[in-house]
């Protein structure tokens, strides 16, 4: 197809950012394709290639190898990039509309403050196939169904120096749970803002005073089956939701025999999973 003429914009639907850019075609008379690729499957690849200009690179893993007796390293060849043939204007709309999505579209309350100026594109990708004329329900499926949460993103607009693409299983929505592990990546590489000493050190604090409310709850469950008594009740439920991301995140927690026979229990319960069913993991 004939760059100068007609366009193809690679979206996850005729919508948000595909509809933002396809009006401003259509607007300036271009004849406009939106190609839905199920996001996830090579948005990664095309914002690379619109942060380079419509340069195509060909992703690698391996810089070079290292002889493990002689220590020489020989440098492994990369193929060429290879030029799309893109019109650079029609680059330029579609780069126009990423940088929208971060200062005035889902993500620009994650990348408020920045030191630098991003472009990307936030979605979702189904887990399982839903019917058709059914609406999503995170708190009706299974944690494993839901659907998973994507940002594909570069920066800074002008002189690209790092393209990332994010997917967090089963968390939702692309900018509540993808987006912001972003904005840290590149707050590291670009500003090396990241990890700070503060945050170290509050992560480590809210860990610390986590841990040790579980452990009070453990002990408690220790003399009773549920958290008010003998039989569930639905003061379980608040305190479950509390413990839901500790249960399922903290890494290298200590043995809570109690709290974890307990909340085997409860998450059986649908008035439980009705109620956490919407909270992301992350």
């Amino acid at each position: 197809m004939s760059t100068d003429t007609r366009v193809a914009i690679v979206t996850g639907g005729a919508r948000g950012i595909g509809a933002a850019v396809a009006q401003r075609l259509a607007k300036d008379g271009k004849s406009v394709a939106v190609v839905d690729l199920d996001e996830g499957s090579c948005e990664d690849t095309v914002k690379a290639i619109v942060a380079d200009g419509g340069m195509k690179h060909k992703p690698h893993l391996v810089l070079a190898t290292r002889n493990t007796v002689s220590g020489q390293v020989v440098p492994l060849p990369q193929p060429p990039a290879e030029n799309l043939g893109f019109a650079a204007a029609n680059v330029a709309v579609v780069r126009e509309g990423l940088t929208s999505v971060v200062t005035s579209g889902t993500a620009r309350g994650v990348f408020a403050g920045a030191g630098y100026q991003a472009a990307g594109k936030t979605g979702t990708a189904q887990a399982v196939t839903q019917a058709q004329n059914t609406k999503y329900n995170a708190r009706a499926l299974e944690e494993h169904q839901r659907d998973h949460a994507l940002f594909m993103a570069f920066a800074p607009v002008n002189d690209p120096k790092i393209a990332v693409a994010v997917i967090v299983e089963n968390a939702g929505w692309g900018a509540g749970a993808a987006a912001p592990i972003a904005r840290r990546v590149f707050d590291y590489w670009l500003m090396d803002q990241y990890p700070s000493e503060a945050d170290m050190a509050a992560i480590k604090t809210s860990q610390e005073k986590t841990t040790g409310a579980m452990k009070m709850l453990d002990a408690r469950l220790g003399k009773t089956e549920y958290v008010a008594g003998p039989s569930f009740s639905y003061g379980d439920i608040p305190v479950g939701i509390m413990c839901y991301r500790f249960v399922h995140l903290v890494p290298q927690r200590p043995a809570m025999a109690n709290l974890d026979r307990w909340y085997g229990q409860i998450s059986k319960r649908k008035a439980f999973q009705d109620h956490v069913g919407s909270i992301p993991l992350t």
